[in-house]
């Protein structure tokens, strides 16, 4: 698998196929004299700005750090509750996916409900 081609940015859905975000990054374990072995996918302002462009992380960093209900952590999700469908990363049944909504529901209810007709 080339996972740049193949798992960066594909869109990822939970166990209720409702749509969570994208692969922003993969987190892999390096031990020497083994294949890298994939351990997570994440999702991030800053790991998707450091595929960008180097420039943008302290800045995507800092954004989130004052505005994230995350402060800034990326949402990982072990490969092992991952399964690859056909264009897109199915979560398991179980798998908590609460702090990757929570940029959505800060967005929610800080900025939309505060626009009139929004």
């Amino acid at each position: 698998m080339n996972v740049v081609r193949d798992l960066l940015d594909m869109p990822i859905v939970d166990a209720d196929g409702r749509p969570i975000g994208r692969v922003d990054g993969v987190i892999a374990e390096y031990v020497a004299g083994r294949p890298l072995r994939l351990e997570a996918i994440e999702l991030s302002g800053a790991t998707l700005a450091r595929r960008l462009s180097p420039r943008l992380v302290g800045f995507a960093r800092a954004l989130a750090g004052r505005l994230s209900p995350r402060r800034g952590r990326p949402c990982r999700f072990p490969l092992r509750s991952v399964r690859l469908a056909r264009r897109r990363v199915e979560l398991a049944k179980g798998t908590e996916t609460g702090m990757a909504l929570a940029w959505e529901r800060w967005l929610r209810h800080a900025v939309v409900d505060r626009i009139p007709g929004g």
